[in-house]
């Protein structure tokens, strides 16, 4: 004997679920939400219905030490990057296996000799741009400027040429034309002995023309009076007066040398035709010519 066989609609299936089942009662207007489709008002059925609650597997206790227990997307996105690693070894392999012996020396592609004494010079791959260079540039010139018009005046007043004679005064020796420099760097010196030196100075001068003494005269003897004396509490001597002299110079000419060096190189940045010129000492110059320009 065949049993009949019922067809339900979604409707009357709803219906003889809720009959023979153990459903909780629920407010079907406040639970129930809009389905889609030809069945518009089963769609918050499913959320109803009782399941267990998922749990995630976790790592096996002999596997602790491996950490948390990987996950099939896990492994996914570990093969992938692994697969990635073989094609590349496997393009280098076959690369390798057919490349003429004779190519690829020490140092053949990121280098370059130099004729002169046969040494591999590595390039450097400068990142700036042309603009970021000659801002740098600039900044450095500017500094650098500051710096030997600093020391020429140093240098003036250990010969004679100013009316402090000593090493650590001259930085406070100021002009018109220097203050807007020392205000710029703003080296961090103390404005108040600065200007109290500036007003002795011409407190000294003024008083000297008027008494008919010697300008020069004057400021030793101011100096001497004030004594004026090292860290140490000793006065300097001419030994170490010129040695110091010496040192000052040879400072002043190293930074003249870099300031030509890096004002030649931002001209280089910048265009114009240039004729190549080789100096009787060896040094090689450049001389800018002068091109037409249509009005």
């Amino acid at each position: 004997m065949k049993l009949p066989i019922f067809t339900f609609h979604p409707p009357q299936l709803f219906l003889f679920e809720l009959c023979f089942s153990d459903y909780p009662t629920f407010n079907s207007s406040a639970g129930m939400t809009k389905g889609k489709g030809k069945t518009p008002g089963v769609g918050g059925l499913l959320k109803h219905i009782a399941r267990r609650p998922h749990k995630e597997r976790l790592q096996p206790e002999e596997r602790r030490h491996l950490g948390h227990l990987e996950k099939h997307k896990d492994y996914v996105s570990r093969a992938k990057l692994f697969h990635t690693k073989e094609d590349k070894i496997r393009e280098l392999e076959k690369q390798v296996s057919q490349r003429n012996p004779e190519e690829f020396h020490f140092e053949m592609i990121h280098s370059s000799v130099d004729h002169r004494s046969g040494k591999h010079i590595r390039s450097v791959d400068d990142k700036r741009s042309t603009k970021q260079q000659m801002v740098l540039n600039a900044r450095d010139i500017r500094y650098l400027e500051f710096r030997r018009n600093m020391l020429r005046r140093e240098i003036a007043t250990w010969k004679g040429k100013s009316c402090v004679p000593m090493p650590h005064a001259s930085s406070d020796v100021r002009d018109a034309e220097s203050l807007h420099e020392d205000d710029y760097f703003s080296h961090g010196s103390k404005r108040t002995s600065d200007d109290s030196l500036c007003v002795h100075t011409k407190f000294v001068y003024e008083s000297d023309v008027e008494s008919g003494v010697d300008k020069q005269d004057a400021c030793l003897e101011a100096s001497v009076s004030d004594g004026m004396v090292d860290s140490a509490g000793e006065e300097y001597t001419s030994a170490e007066n010129q040695a110091y002299l010496r040192q000052t110079e040879h400072l002043y000419s190293r930074i003249d040398r870099v300031l030509q060096a890096l004002k030649l190189q931002t001209n280089l940045i910048k265009k114009g035709r240039r004729k190549k010129i080789v100096l009787p000492n060896g040094n090689e110059s450049y001389k800018w010519l002068t091109t037409r320009r249509k009005n």
